[in-house]
């Protein structure tokens, strides 16, 4: 019976092919010792942008968005899981993607990664602290790369 590919040697790859179509983009690989997974460090290129890191072991990825993070587990195999990372990766360098944030005294509290649709701005996920000054003035800021051009292929596939 035939194993999976490792989950970082496979996003490793896609990565590295990935931003040699784009060289104008920095960023780091960090790599963990032995070999076993690594991190994707994207530093904020914009003015109202924002940092991306994707930390990748054998079982899991962390994708960190300025203040926002959130843990997957790739649920269909690693090949389809890495290419949909990719696509969710050029997205997030794109203003097709922005990272909203809600802010109490200056502080923020809650994060919502967004995706651009026809209608608006829709939600993916989010993300928040528990505690936070409730009764402090809230305002809010939307972070939003522009690294690249907005993807033609609007299907959520990567092409």
């Amino acid at each position: 019976m035939a194993t999976q590919p490792n989950l970082w040697t496979l996003f490793h790859a896609a990565g590295q092919q990935f931003l040699a179509q784009h060289p104008t983009i920095q960023h780091e690989w960090i790599l963990q010792e032995g070999g076993a997974g690594g991190t994707l460090s994207i530093p904020q290129q914009c003015p109202d942008g924002y940092p991306i890191e994707v930390q990748v072991d054998d079982e899991s990825v962390l994708l960190t968005c300025g203040n926002f993070h959130d843990h997957h587990t790739p649920p269909e195999g690693n090949h389809e899981f890495v290419k949909r990372s990719m696509y969710l990766l050029r997205e997030l360098l794109s203003p097709s993607m922005r990272v909203h944030e809600f802010h109490s005294n200056g502080r923020p509290y809650k994060f919502r990664l967004e995706s651009k649709t026809s209608e608006g701005w829709e939600t993916e996920l989010t993300m928040g602290f528990v505690f936070y000054n409730y009764f402090g003035r809230k305002t809010e800021v939307f972070l939003q790369n522009t690294l690249l051009e907005v993807s033609s292929d609007s299907s959520g596939q990567p092409s």
